[in-house]
């Protein structure tokens, strides 16, 4: 037997999960595989949507940010995802310093990290070469750039190992309240998801058809999965097993 407050928790997620929603897995799973997806999530609360979420995040190499986190829109994206994945800022807003081996990225997620030869460490990034040399001298990238390099490294790196494309999660995309702001992040995250990355927006059931998404010609990569309410056996489940 297993206590009601360890299945049932208003105020946080249940410390006990055993009703596993498979289809739902499986078409989210399916998906989230293909890379370069947009995946809405929607769904109220206490419906499994964080835990399905995470079951997927379980099988790549991920970024998990709540979206409450970016109401200044894609300029905070950016910076989140940097921190995320380790590679540092410099003192002046929006850009990357430093030779790419001082990314932490590379070694929290087990990638190579690539080089180009030669008496100076460096790596070609959108186009820029950045050099740390013995002298010191750097060179700086916009941090979209860097973050959106590294994003692709880490789905170039899956692909050559058969695992699954990195995925980005922006946890209650529906906090980021104006349209414009949800829109000004979705198309910034384009690049990202054209190298192969999966993005997954959890989100309130009815945004299918959010107006963010217009004008940003996601439609072919755009795909919902709608989660539905509990229905009669699986509460019997849950009240049983957790």
């Amino acid at each position: 037997m297993v206590q009601t407050t360890k299945v049932f928790t208003p105020n946080k997620p249940p410390t006990t999960t055993s009703v596993k929603r498979q289809e739902l897995w499986d078409e989210l799973v399916q998906l989230a595989d293909q890379g370069g997806a947009f995946i809405p999530v929607l769904g109220v609360t206490k419906l499994g949507k964080t835990t399905l979420i995470k079951d997927v995040m379980r099988r790549a190499n991920h970024v998990y940010i709540p979206a409450q986190q970016l109401s200044a829109g894609a300029s905070a994206l950016w910076s989140h995802l940097a921190t995320a994945l380790e590679i540092p800022t410099s003192t002046t807003k929006g850009k990357v310093v430093g030779d790419m081996s001082t990314w932490g990225f590379f070694s929290k997620f087990g990638v190579k990290i690539p080089t180009l030869g030669g008496a100076e460490t460096g790596a070609s990034v959108g186009g820029q070469k950045k050099v740390e040399s013995t002298s010191g001298s750097t060179y700086e990238v916009e941090l979209s750039t860097a973050v959106t390099e590294a994003m692709r490294l880490l789905a170039k790196a899956a692909e050559e190992a058969e695992q699954n494309p990195p995925v980005i999660v922006l946890d209650d995309f529906h906090f980021i309240t104006d349209p414009a702001t949800r829109r000004e992040i979705l198309l910034a995250l384009r690049p990202v998801m054209e190298n192969d990355a999966t993005l997954i927006l959890a989100s309130l059931p009815g945004r299918e058809h959010d107006e963010a998404y217009d004008g940003t010609n996601l439609d072919g990569r755009l795909t919902a999965v709608p989660v539905p309410k509990w229905d009669d056996d699986e509460l019997i489940l849950i009240a049983t097993r957790g």
